[in-house]
């Protein structure tokens, strides 16, 4: 067949939801979902995205997380097969998390040195106090540090459920 299709899921849940003092769970627990899971390591799925040629996204908002698979027609049961996997029984493997937690505290702190990034924050602080929205989605390199592979369970038992999510093609 000919053609591309796409697979997405939305769970309907965010950083809105992340834990006390643990901002950027959601985006923490999203971005796993790609290191590990359904008997998968982290390079049996790059493998296996590259082999099958799909395009893969996973982008944590503040009221949702989208998880988009997106390749040639034929490959729809594979992707479907490999999104399964990674959602249903994600492995958040210590080694990976660990590995994850240090690259995202660094692009945060990165991000925190450019002085637009720090202005913009600052406004959205002042601007939303101690509302959810007053804090960054990704979190801060402290509450990044904050967040345990136990914290990611959580989240995942908690908001990666059928009724609270929507699969679209």
């Amino acid at each position: 067949s000919t053609g591309t299709v796409t697979a997405r899921l939305r769970v309907n849940s965010g950083a809105l939801f992340d834990l006390a003092g643990k901002g950027g769970l959601a985006d923490l627990t999203a971005g796993m979902l790609l290191r590990g899971g359904g008997g998968l390591s982290a390079k049996n799925i790059v493998d296996s995205v590259d082999q099958l040629g799909l395009t893969v996204s996973v982008n944590a908002g503040w009221d949702s997380t989208d998880i988009s698979f997106s390749g040639p027609a034929d490959s729809l049961e594979p992707i479907f097969d490999l999104l399964g996997r990674l959602v249903i029984t994600p492995a958040f493997d210590q080694q990976e998390l660990d590995s994850f937690k240090a690259q995202r505290v660094a692009a945060v702190k990165s991000e925190a040195s450019d002085d637009a990034t720090s202005v913009r924050l600052k406004a959205i602080e002042t601007a939303f106090g101690t509302n959810p929205y007053g804090r960054p989605s990704r979190g801060t390199a402290a509450s990044i540090a904050a967040v345990t592979r136990t914290d990611l369970l959580y989240f995942h038992s908690r908001y990666y459920t059928a009724t609270n999510a929507e699969l679209m093609l």
